[in-house]
């Protein structure tokens, strides 16, 4: 799943990081079709977790004959933590 964006709530009372439990319900294309959050640790990961999940393309289920078919993922974890910033790099250009 690419980069999920840190939830703002989150950022504002200076927490640093969380992990949302996820399942995703997925059409026989891949597509999410919903999202259900397990484990929310609140100050709005679960709600962006849930809309990450929603952004991403998934593997169908399989029937035994092996055609896609719709069905939920298994739980997942997603977890969000601050990465320490990439320093400022300065170039002697114009010199």
């Amino acid at each position: 799943m690419s980069q999920c964006p840190f939830p703002v709530e989150a950022d504002r009372t200076g927490i640093e990081g969380a992990t949302v439990v996820l399942r995703v319900q997925v059409d026989a294309s891949g597509m999410p079709v919903g999202a259900d959050v397990v484990d929310d640790p609140g100050y709005g990961f679960g709600r962006a977790g849930a809309e990450c999940a929603m952004k991403a393309r998934y593997a169908p289920a399989m029937d035994a004959d092996g055609h896609a078919i719709a069905g939920t993922t298994g739980l997942f974890r997603l977890t969000y933590s601050h990465e320490p910033p990439n320093p400022t790099r300065t170039t002697d250009a114009g010199r």
